[in-house]
């Protein structure tokens, strides 16, 4: 219980520090040329009073007052603003901060289409009660409320977006600007996901989407591909991705630059379903309309194994070396010559190799995957 006790502490920190994300308003602007170049500024505001209420909800040792006091010497430099009637407080390092494109992966932007899906990313949230058993311990059941509510204040984000296309918006569910080139979205995360989505199209834009009839495209993998990671998997649509599906357990994904960062979302009647596993996994990319692709790809971190012989060893005489590879071997090099696998004697995904060389030898193996096995061993002279 003691672990438990210091694991929930541990959580709650975590989820503090998250929650004062649920506090905030994320305002931005994206404007997109004809060229389909794109400037994005992103501007963070906090909520003074929601920001208050989570400190006095969460505090057990300091009245309303002391709390308003600490509350005003945090944010003495802050400067502040009225938005639709609340007080907010930022810096300037929080304002018009040009970002890149990347930030908003998932989304399609282009000069005809702006696109932000809805996955079961958005929809389903942790039940942290079910992550831990407190025992019936009171104080540990107080502190897993806690948790909760601050899981669910994540959602009270209020976003921002306004996007601003070249040519007139004919079809979005966003707010209209005069010259109709520009359409603002704004909700919380809850109300996001009852929208749907967010999205605004010029006519050449609503036409693509009216009549999307083709499927995504998957780059960085192809049926049949060993891979050890999904790092360069990634999809196009011509009108927007919606889903990413792994043996029946959807993935978001996220960019960092050129990586793809994939992470499990178990739907409701997915828990049961492995998701990414070694071995055989079939992809499968769902657009807005509902056309999909499938991808049937090997999924591999495990790198070969060598037996016979171990590095850094030295030998009397020589050793016949054994390797192996679950998912099967594409190249054996010994003292740097490749070897033909054609030559090799070989009982289902192992193969056998003579070391006769006297003094050192290495085996380098790579498997399918690109994964890397190498040793060095001495036969004595």
């Amino acid at each position: 219980m003691k672990n438990v006790k210091k694991l929930i502490a541990l959580s709650l920190v975590m989820v503090m520090s998250m929650a004062l994300f649920g506090c905030m308003r994320d305002e931005s602007t994206i404007v997109v040329d004809e060229q389909n170049n794109l400037t994005i500024t992103e501007s963070m505001y906090i909520d003074k009073q929601e920001y208050r209420d989570m400190i006095v909800s969460l505090s057990d040792d300091k009245t309303e007052a002391e709390i308003d006091q600490e509350i005003e010497k945090a944010f003495k430099d802050a400067k502040s603003t009225i938005i639709d009637g609340k007080e907010y407080v930022y810096d300037d390092t929080m304002i018009n901060v040009k970002v890149e494109k990347d930030h908003y992966a998932g989304m399609t932007i282009n000069k005809d289409i702006f696109y932000m899906p809805i996955t079961n990313a958005y929809k389903i949230m942790d039940d942290s009660n079910n992550l831990l058993n407190t025992g019936g311990d009171a104080d540990l059941d107080e502190a897993m409320k806690k948790i909760d509510d601050l899981t669910a204040s994540l959602y009270n984000i209020m976003v921002v977006r306004t996007i601003t296309l070249p040519n007139e918006i004919v079809y979005t569910n966003g707010e209209l600007s005069l010259d109709k080139k520009s359409a603002t979205f704004k909700g919380t995360i809850n109300e996001i996901i009852a929208s749907g989505g967010w999205y605004a199209m010029t006519a050449a834009g609503y036409e693509i989407y009216n009549n999307d009839s083709v499927a995504p495209s998957v780059q960085g993998v192809a049926s049949g591909d060993y891979l050890p990671n999904l790092n360069t998997v990634f999809a196009e649509d011509n009108v927007a991705v919606l889903s990413y599906d792994i043996n029946g357990v959807e993935y978001q994904i996220g960019q960092s630059g050129d990586t793809y960062i994939y992470t499990p979302v178990k739907a409701p009647g997915a828990e049961s379903k492995e998701g990414l596993k070694e071995g055989e996994n079939t992809l499968t990319v769902t657009d807005v309309k509902g056309n999909k692709t499938a991808i049937t790809f090997n999924y591999d971190i495990t790198s070969p194994v060598i037996s016979g012989a171990k590095n850094g060893k030295t030998y009397k005489k020589s050793r016949t070396v054994k390797v192996y590879d679950a998912q099967g071997v594409k190249k054996i090099a010994v003292n740097g010559k490749v070897k033909n696998l054609d030559n090799l004697k070989k009982s289902g995904n192992k193969y056998s190799i003579k070391a006769t060389k006297k003094g050192k030898n290495t085996i380098k193996v790579m498997d399918n995957a690109g994964n890397v096995t190498k040793i060095t061993f001495k036969i004595k002279k």
